[in-house]
C-alpha cells in the first residue's frame, strides 16, 4: 500500500510539473553570479545578460513562471525541450515564409 502511494505521488508530480523548469533554482542562482564581459568591455554578472536577453525576446523577466536565469540555462543545456516552445508571435509575413513558420 505504501509503495502504491509513493508511486502515485511521484506520478502526479511528474504529470503536473512544469516541463520548462528543469533547471534547479539553487543551481541557477549560483550560475547567475558568473562574471562575463559585455560587447562594450564591461564586466557584469551573467544574471544581467540573461535578464536583458529574455527581456529583448519576450519583454518579460520570466516565461510561464520560470525565472529568466532558469529559462536561459534551460535553453542552453536542454535545447530539445525549448526548441518547440512558442515564446512569441512572428507578425511579419516575409519572416514567416523565410523561417517556414505557419501562422496560428
Amino acid at each position: 500500500m505504501i509503495r502504491f502511494l509513493l508511486c502515485s505521488i511521484l506520478f502526479v508530480n511528474i504529470l503536473f510539473a512544469n516541463p520548462l523548469s528543469v533547471i534547479d533554482k539553487e543551481y541557477a542562482q549560483k550560475f547567475s553570479k558568473l562574471l562575463v564581459q559585455s560587447k562594450d568591455g564591461r564586466i557584469k554578472p551573467i544574471d544581467t545578460q540573461n535578464l536583458d536577453l529574455l527581456n529583448k525576446l519576450i519583454s518579460k523577466i520570466d516565461y510561464k513562471g520560470v525565472p529568466y536565469n532558469q529559462v536561459i540555462l534551460g535553453m542552453t543545456y536542454m535545447p530539445q525541450i525549448w526548441s518547440d516552445v512558442e515564446m512569441f508571435e512572428l507578425l511579419h509575413v516575409k519572416i514567416q515564409k523565410l523561417l517556414h513558420v505557419k501562422k496560428i
